[in-house]
This record gives C-alpha cells, structure tokens and sequence, in this order.
C-alpha cells in the first residue's frame, strides 16, 4: 500500500494528516502522488507520516508495484 492507500484506509483527509504528522497539505498531495519522490523526505518527516497513519515502518509507504526505492545511506 502507498502513502495515500494507508491514509483513505484510515478514513483521513490530507489536512488531517499534515497537521497530525506538521507538513503542509501540499507537501503531503505532492509525496502521495509522486511530484515529490517518498524516498527524498526527511527521517523525521517520514516518522511524523508513520505516527500521524499508526504505521510502523515508512518502507511501507513504498508500493508493491512501484519502480522507486528507497535510496540507500552509504556512509
């Protein structure tokens, strides 16, 4: 499931989320529809999307079918 799959699931609007999770609604539109890319948000935005969507892990807000990943710290 992706980001926008877990927040209708939970029956949520996206202003909803961005106040619980402090982004803007924008922010969120774009990340649920792919103009900004998940895998470019900041650790502690994707902790404040797992909190605001009760998810535990943000790799779940990578779709099955979708070709993005995650990119990789290498330090």
């Amino acid at each position: 499931m992706g980001l926008r799959d877990y927040r209708v699931k939970r029956g949520l609007s996206q202003e909803q989320v961005a106040k619980r999770a402090g982004i803007s609604q924008p922010r969120l539109s774009d990340y649920e529809v792919g103009r900004k890319p998940i895998g470019n948000m900041t650790l502690d935005t994707a902790r404040a999307l797992c909190k605001a969507l009760n998810v535990s892990n943000p790799l779940n807000f990578y779709r099955e079918d979708s070709t993005e990943s995650p990119k990789e710290n290498k330090s």
